[in-house]
């Protein structure tokens, strides 16, 4: 089995809603046992992804009372804006709790900051959420390097989630490294720049999503600069007998300081399509060659999360 598996996470957003994406249950129950098949057995959720539902899809799917599953859930945004205030977090546990069959969770999130409460006020109930053994880990997501330090001074950051891949790499300028000296756990997450990264097979232009997805930068404008960074990673990988998503994957693995990727299926034939896996024999010279293509995009994929 391919242990870069073992660096992969299966995000379930697209569980949230899949009569509105033309999908069933029973086809996202294929997904999760069909990334289990392939040695993932992470699974990042939030109590926001369907108010529930995919908290509860993973119940369902009877992978949630298995002992070599981890679970990640988030807690902090809901469908009236952000919510990090003790009460709703105090609540929300025991909701999340409750649909996933669990007495605990692995990892537990602060979805987003909310500014009205203040960080620090949400970080404070998510200690105590850990010392009352609710949780084994706590952190942060969708947060800056600055408010990282500020929650860290009060009681230990275990995992920081934030946007990484190839176009939207701002965790490079201070994040990672703050996180490396610190131990801190980094996972990114949209690996796939939110479905924008596919190989040539499918086709050069990419069609904007019927979903939040189409308000994203990378869909909404026609940006040449990434359709042809896309096309040149497809080509190289073609030339070194890689499969396209496994160099996607291993190039942000391969960035010191990010420990997971997060990604996600809608269906079967899209998990078994993603975990083809070959031995390249060059690979570091690939990962260079799409590093090349990388750092001749516009400054701003250092600075901004150009996917989000």
């Amino acid at each position: 089995m391919n242990t870069l598996n073992n660096r992969l996470i299966c995000g379930t957003w697209q569980f949230s809603k899949p009569e509105k994406y033309g999908y069933d249950e029973e086809q996202i129950f294929e997904v999760i046992q069909e990334v289990m098949k392939h040695g993932v057995n992470y699974f990042d959720t939030s109590d926001n992804y369907g108010n529930g539902r995919s908290e509860l899809f993973l119940k369902r799917a009877q992978v949630t009372n298995k002992k070599e599953v981890k679970i990640i859930s988030k807690v902090g945004l809901t469908k009236n804006g952000r919510n990090g205030s003790a009460d709703h977090i105090l609540n929300s546990i025991e909701k999340s709790l409750e649909r996933l069959g669990r007495d605990y969770l692995d990892v537990y999130l602060l979805h987003w900051p909310d500014y009205q409460v203040g960080i620090e006020h949400s970080w404070e109930t998510l200690l105590h959420l850990k010392e009352a053994k609710l949780v084994k880990e706590i952190g942060l997501s969708n947060v800056s390097h600055e408010e990282i330090e500020r929650c860290h001074k009060i009681g230990f950051v275990d995992v920081v989630q934030n946007i990484y891949n190839p176009f939207s790499r701002g965790m490079e300028m201070d994040i990672l490294p703050y996180c490396r000296l610190r131990k801190i756990t980094v996972m990114g997450y949209g690996a796939l720049a939110h479905g924008y990264l596919r190989p040539n097979t499918e086709g050069s232009k990419r069609t904007i999503p019927n979903d939040w997805r189409k308000n994203l930068p990378l869909y909404k404008n026609e940006n040449l600069d990434f359709q042809n960074a896309t096309q040149k990673i497809s080509a190289i990988c073609d030339e070194y007998g890689s499969p396209f998503y496994q160099a996607i994957i291993d190039w942000i693995t391969r960035e010191e300081g990010v420990d997971y990727a997060i990604a996600g299926w809608r269906t079967k034939e899209q998990v078994n399509e993603f975990f083809q896996y070959k031995n390249v024999r060059e690979k570091d010279l690939l990962l260079n060659r799409i590093s090349e293509i990388v750092e001749g995009l516009p400054e701003g994929c250092k600075i901004t999360n150009l996917t989000f």
